[in-house]
């Protein structure tokens, strides 16, 4: 999963942006055996502590956190950025019905 932030030792607060399905996200890793977070930046362990009633995962519950600025793009990252509905578009255009396009036009959409 991608979030906006995560400490070092893996609590990931909630957005403070939330939509209604902030939490999917959530549901979805408690129910994965493997949970690895990719963050827009990391903060100190105090940040999230002071965050704590909006804690969405807690450190116990992720396998690693890796840094990964923009790594919600072209998708949007609510309170941070908006999805690129031309990149999206450009996307679902090239793949069309043939799903042997898509890893390529991915790679493309990712170089973007």
């Amino acid at each position: 999963m991608h979030a906006d932030a995560a400490d070092r030792e893996g609590n990931v607060p909630r957005p403070e942006q939330a939509d209604f399905l902030f939490d999917m996200d959530a549901n979805l890793a408690r129910a994965s055996k493997t949970v690895i977070v990719t963050v827009e930046r990391i903060v100190e362990p105090a940040e999230t502590l002071a965050a704590n009633r909006r804690t969405l995962l807690f450190g116990f519950e992720i396998d690693a956190v890796v840094l990964q600025p923009d790594g919600a793009r072209p998708t949007a990252l609510p309170g941070r950025y908006s999805s690129s509905v031309n990149a999206l578009t450009h996307y679902l255009d090239t793949v069309g019905t043939d799903p042997e396009r898509a890893a390529g036009a991915m790679d493309e959409l990712v170089k973007q």
